[in-house]
């Protein structure tokens, strides 16, 4: 499923976030539950009413709310924590205009998946994965370097060495680079893109902050590469129509057959 763009940046009416997909039952079913927002203004922006170019637009505040799940078999609930921000914006109202209110989460826990993690994921990458997620409301750049441990996690599963005996004897690191090389010698598609997520990742490291809208690029390169990589479903979908092309459309006889491991 292709990320949404719009469920992750930016800022959100508060009469309600978009639905999140919740973290227990992956459900796009979260909203906030009824009566638990509270704001209030932050001290800076209540000493600023002094100013005599004062306008109400500059209100700041900081918000807390829980949202819930609203699969009656989860109910799972969140704590949200972030700062809202006011604009002018066209209304019915006799003054042709009101001063709306919207609000920027900063964090969430248990933190909303920005895409489903296959299930044959190995274990430390979807770990540090989820660990992405959670950092993606309050610091990008940490985020991308969980991004860069996931990475180096698919290949330790994958027995791509981590180090190279040299000709004097000794052993030498591989760099990510090299160890991406080993993985994926002929996919050059693929290779491209976790190439990619390793340059981003590095900007992460090297460059300190990082905006959500790189982070989300990074996600959804990501979902590609673990769609290739773990869940095989370009080379099943590749299987299954030159298998159509030779039965000529037909039916097939149905066999059993053990299901391949993911790597």
């Amino acid at each position: 499923m292709a990320i949404d763009e719009r469920l992750w940046i930016g800022s959100y009416d508060e009469d309600g976030f978009p639905p999140w997909p919740c973290p227990h039952c992956g459900r796009h079913s979260l909203s906030i539950r009824a009566g638990s927002l509270a704001s209030a203004e932050t001290r800076d922006s209540r000493e600023a009413h002094s100013h005599s170019e004062w306008e109400p637009e500059w209100v700041s505040e900081e918000f807390v709310c829980l949202v819930e799940c609203h699969n009656n078999t989860c109910r799972e609930v969140c704590s949200v924590a972030g700062s809202t921000t006011h604009s002018w914006e066209w209304s019915a109202e006799p003054t042709g205009e009101r001063l709306a209110r919207s609000l920027r989460p900063r964090f969430v826990d248990p933190a909303p998946a920005v895409f489903a993690i296959p299930k044959d994921t190995p274990e430390k990458t979807a770990k540090a994965l989820e660990a992405a997620f959670s950092l993606f409301w309050s610091d990008p750049s940490a985020a991308l370097n969980r991004v860069r441990t996931a990475i180096e996690s698919l290949l330790d599963a994958a027995a791509i060495q981590r180090k190279v005996k040299t000709k004097n004897g000794k052993y030498r690191r591989l760099s990510l680079h090299e160890r991406i090389e080993r993985f994926l010698p002929r996919d050059a598609r693929t290779k491209t893109m976790m190439l990619a997520v390793k340059w981003l990742a590095n900007i992460g490291s090297h460059e300190g902050e990082v905006k959500r809208s790189r982070l989300l690029e990074v996600f959804k390169l990501l979902e590609f590469i673990l769609d290739v990589v773990v869940e095989k479903r370009p080379q099943q979908l590749d299987r299954m129509a030159r298998d159509i092309a030779k039965r000529k459309g037909k039916v097939a006889k149905r066999t059993k057959k053990l299901a391949e491991p993911p790597f």
